[in-house]
């Protein structure tokens, strides 16, 4: 039986995610967040790292649960690339606790959760304990610019005055 180990995210009232070992590359504690206008609601912000302007990903608000008072304390910086031997590309998670490392079996595979949403997102999914876990795909999620259902449409630019 082959077993893998992961980063459990935790995203607040039960709801988890995970990435690979190698995909976690560093927490940022009560990060500042810059605010980019006229993005998606999810990915509304960014954070200086090292230099580069990362995107930050807010799952709850992805999957429309997050409430306008909440914020999160935490943010994940996680890497990944489209191809071996290729530049890494990085983004930011946000979280709302610190993630924690989780060994997954192959006997822990189970169908992801219901919901449109998720299949944009992710690769796979493992159960902990008896909650379905999401494995996040990290390049379709910072560059394949997914839409969740709800999520209201680019509109073309009108005009400033008729005639």
């Amino acid at each position: 039986m082959k077993e893998s180990t992961a980063w459990l995210l935790d995203f607040g009232d039960e709801l988890f995610a995970a990435v690979g070992e190698r995909e976690l590359m560093h927490l940022v504690s009560q990060p500042h967040l810059l605010t980019v206008p006229l993005s998606p609601q999810h990915c509304g912000s960014v954070l200086a790292w090292q230099k580069h302007l990362l995107p930050v990903w807010d799952i709850r608000t992805w999957l429309g649960q997050r409430s306008e008072s909440e914020g999160d304390t935490l943010a994940a910086v996680v890497g990944y690339q489209h191809r071996p031997r290729q530049t890494p590309m990085f983004g930011v998670i946000a979280l709302s606790s610190p993630p924690r490392r989780v060994i997954v079996k192959d006997t822990d595979a189970c169908e992801l959760p219901d919901g449109r949403s998720w299949r944009t997102i992710a690769r796979s999914c493992f159960l902990h304990g008896q909650q379905p876990v999401p494995i996040l795909d990290l390049a379709a999620m910072f560059t394949q610019a997914p839409k969740p259902s709800g999520v209201r449409k680019k509109t073309e630019p009108q005009p400033l005055v008729n005639g």
